[in-house]
């Protein structure tokens, strides 16, 4: 059981700066357990509303979020019936 709560929690892999470029670096921990290579793409993503929160997330992650969002509101649909 304290191993299923273990991977529950966010594990916090650093820090970075904004380069003069705008570029930044990802900690290499967090790219080797995401297996992020070199060239591939990251969405960003703001919130209305939310100056400097956002997200950081790869392509694939996208339409994992669309599907859950369809679930919801289909469940949504379902308990308004």
């Amino acid at each position: 059981m304290k191993d299923d709560d273990e991977k529950l929690k966010p594990k916090f892999y650093g820090s970075t700066t904004v380069g003069s470029k705008g570029q930044i670096v990802i900690p290499s921990e967090l790219r080797e357990d995401l297996d992020i290579d070199c060239g591939e793409k990251l969405l960003f993503v703001r919130f209305p509303n939310r100056k400097k929160e956002f997200l950081v997330m790869m392509p694939e992650a996208l339409l994992y979020i669309e599907e859950f969002a369809k679930r919801l509101r289909e469940k949504a649909e379902i308990e308004e019936e």
